[in-house]
């Protein structure tokens, strides 16, 4: 009974938020927030670095509540029958795969990492820059 009041206090509070902040600037701390988890995941990824759990969970937390609010936004029922659709296909993929869950895969080598590392960073540039434009 309290999660429930808590769940629905918390979502008046994220769709209050929208108005109060405005939407884009509660966009642009979206994008503010995931930056600052995808860099904290990839510090965790360094071998030269040590991982920082409650940091990591911090910004988790932080892009959760921002993406609550960008599910008000944008739609939340149209956003869930997507996120299913994309779990329905991921589970797809890995049972295509013979993918097994106790299974220890191999670290992929730096080199593979650092390479697709770079890649999403340029994506993720590419959509703020068309994003910025539009």
């Amino acid at each position: 009974m309290i999660l429930e009041r808590e769940r629905i206090e918390g979502l008046e509070t994220m769709e209050r938020a929208l108005v109060h902040y405005g939407r884009n600037a509660q966009m642009l701390k979206c994008i503010e927030k995931m930056g600052e988890l995808s860099r904290a995941l990839a510090r965790a990824l360094n071998p030269n670095e040590e991982t920082d759990h409650a940091n990591i969970c911090e910004e988790i937390a932080d892009v959760s509540i921002l993406l609550d609010q960008m599910y008000i936004q944008f739609g939340k029922d149209y956003i869930m029958r997507l996120k299913l659709s994309k779990q329905k296909r991921l589970k797809e993929r890995m049972d295509a795969e013979n993918c097994v869950e106790d299974e220890e895969k191999p670290e992929n080598e730096t080199g593979d990492f650092r390479r697709a590392f770079g890649e999403a960073l340029d994506r993720l540039k590419d959509a703020i820059d068309m994003a910025l434009r539009e």
